[in-house]
This record gives structure tokens, sequence and C-alpha cells, in this order.
């Protein structure tokens, strides 16, 4: 039984190790993500695609793997990332902005912090598009579900965006996300289609990262 114990553990800690340094397959799907080292923080490199008790696969609600990503209620949170790993906070969100203006030669300046609507924070990054990747975290303007219906194809032809949840250790409300459209993040929490309505709740894509 020992020896069975110590087996599973080398083959746990050996599929959660890097492979070759920047990439990470999750034993509980088989899925690969390649890692992005951004100051000092592992983020996975795409959304995550776990099929959840309760996450939502638009592109094929029915398949028990998603290729793209998989969206999630925030209910969700605590157990979706692979053991090891958990959902960036906003100021980390905060310093991968400035990171990529770093990546793109943007001035610090640039980027403005508006924090005049108390129920919402914005980060305006000028002279960058979020969208066209510079660092390997291949952002993707994939919106978000509303109950069982993408939001993404109606509005995004507009606004550009996708939304991640986001964690707030500090604040202990596990409903707040970011927007992050083509310039900006924004960042903000209700209850309004969160909790408040079942058949309308919304569900948000996932990033995992760890120290």
């Amino acid at each position: 039984m020992k020896y069975i114990i110590t087996f599973i553990f080398l083959k746990v800690f050996l599929v959660y190790s890097f492979s070759q340094g920047n990439t990470i397959q999750d034993p509980r799907d088989g899925s690969v993500y390649e890692i992005v080292e951004l100051g000092g923080l592992y983020w996975f490199g795409s959304n995550l695609k776990y099929k959840s008790e309760h996450s939502f696969c638009f592109e094929n609600p029915n398949n028990t793997k998603c290729e793209d990503n998989n969206y999630y209620y925030y209910s969700d949170l605590d157990s979706v990332c692979p053991v090891g790993w958990r959902i960036p906070t906003w100021d980390e969100w905060q310093n991968a902005a400035y990171i990529i203006a770093d990546e793109n030669g943007i001035p610090h300046d640039s980027i403005r912090l508006d924090s005049s609507n108390l129920n919402r924070f914005s980060i305006i990054v000028r002279g960058i598009n979020l969208y066209q990747d510079t660092v390997g975290l291949k952002l993707k303007p994939v919106g978000w579900i509303e109950g069982n219906k993408a939001e993404k194809d109606r509005k995004l032809k507009k606004n550009a965006s996708s939304t991640f949840w986001i964690n707030e250790p500090e604040t202990n409300d596990s409903k707040i996300h970011v927007h992050v459209g083509e310039t900006r993040y924004i960042k903000h929490a209700h209850d309004h289609h969160i909790v408040e309505k079942p058949r309308l709740n919304r569900r948000f894509t996932v990033r995992c990262v760890k120290e």
C-alpha cells in the first residue's frame, strides 16, 4: 500500500511539473496548457477547458472536453483550477497590464486607473490592443454565457471583450470579475445576473495562476 501511494504521488507530481518548462497537462481531462511567466507569476496561456459539474461549453454543450474554453458559475471557483493553481487577483491582472505595456514599449503613464465609479474600476491602456498578443496570454474576445445562451455573437461585434472571474480574498466577495476589452480592464461585482436570476445567471471564463 505504501508503494502504491508513493507511486501515485510521484505520478501526480510529474504530471503537474512543467514539460520542458513551458507546458502543463491537467490530469483530470488531459488538456495541455502553455505556461507564461509574468513578473514571477505563472499564468495559463489559454482559458481553462476543464468541465465542472455546472460549466457550459458553448462550442459543444454535450462534450466532456471543451476544445476552446469552458464558462463557469462563481460557485465553481474554489475547485476549477488544477491542484496548486488558483484564480488570479485584480492586482495580478493590473500587473499583467504593466508587463504587456513594457513588452510593447508603452510608458506606464499610458496606463490610467479610473476609479470615478464606486461600483467599478477601470484600467485603460493607451496605444495597445490587448488581443494582439505579445506576451503569450493569447487573450481572445469570447464573451460570456447568460443562462445557456452565448453573449459573444451579438455584442462582441461592437465591443470585443471577455469576462474572467477574479479572486479578491480581502473582500471575500466571490462575485468579482473583470471585463477585458481591446484597450481596458473593467472590474466590478454585482448580484444581478450572478445570483439573483437563476435562469439567466452568467458564466464567465477562467485563467489559472500560481506563484
